[in-house]
């Protein structure tokens, strides 16, 4: 499952972001359009949760190898998406969490499918924040149709975290679905009149992810 990417090379404060929206139009890309329909900005790179899927069937079929092959690849795009980036971003402690996962893939740690899936959700989740510091990038550069393409990306992601989060999150991941489609809406219609409305969409959106965090770190609500 393999998409076709364009790169996109704007600088601003000594940091280089690399976007892309092309997709091809493979079966396999049309069953992920339909599932997810937003547009994933990212590098020339597959998406990370190509090998999130291609992981969990290795591991339902008993091949831990092949599923730590997988996981490692993940790590690889991970860690392109984050090379343009001085200071940290959420996926940082993802691929510290990836990389451990392989090591206990290796030695036998991983006793149950869950524990790869509670990871690739955390993954997902730290995404969408990628995405929204990508955005805040964009409005400073006042870039509003590259903003856009971003926090279309962070949807992307907070559905598919969505998609398996525990039943307790699963709410707020919503309500944080329904700020970034406010968001995109300003992206498109308001950006050029009040770029602060539409940074203050954008901290709306980090706050429901803060929200997460702590349910998720606290148990559930």
């Amino acid at each position: 499952m393999k998409k076709n990417i364009v790169r996109l090379s704007l600088i601003i404060a000594g940091i280089s972001i690399i976007t892309s929206c092309n997709t091809n139009t493979s079966d396999k890309s049309e069953e992920i359009k339909n599932e997810v329909t937003e547009t994933v900005v990212s590098l020339e790179v597959n998406e990370p949760n190509e090998f999130f899927e291609e992981a969990i069937e290795a591991y339902l079929e008993g091949n831990k190898v092949l599923c730590a092959q997988q996981i490692d690849k993940s790590v690889v795009a991970l860690k392109e998406l984050k090379k343009d980036f001085k200071n940290e971003t959420p996926i940082d402690k993802q691929i510290v969490a990836l990389e451990s996962l392989t090591t206990n893939l290796k030695t036998g740690k991983v006793k149950d499918v869950s524990e790869l899936q509670k990871v690739f959700q955390d993954t997902y989740h730290a995404l969408a924040g990628h995405s929204l510091l990508i955005t805040e990038t964009y409005i400073e550069m006042d870039a509003p149709k590259q903003a856009k393409q971003a926090t279309h990306s962070a949807k992307y992601y907070l559905k598919k975290a969505e998609k398996n989060a525990i039943e307790t999150s699963k709410h707020i991941y919503k309500e944080s679905i329904n700020e970034i489609d406010v968001l995109n809406k300003k992206t498109e219609k308001e950006f050029k009149k009040d770029e602060k409305v539409v940074k203050q969409s954008v901290s709306n959106t980090m706050n429901f992810l803060k929200r997460i965090d702590e349910n998720l770190e606290g148990g559930g609500e």
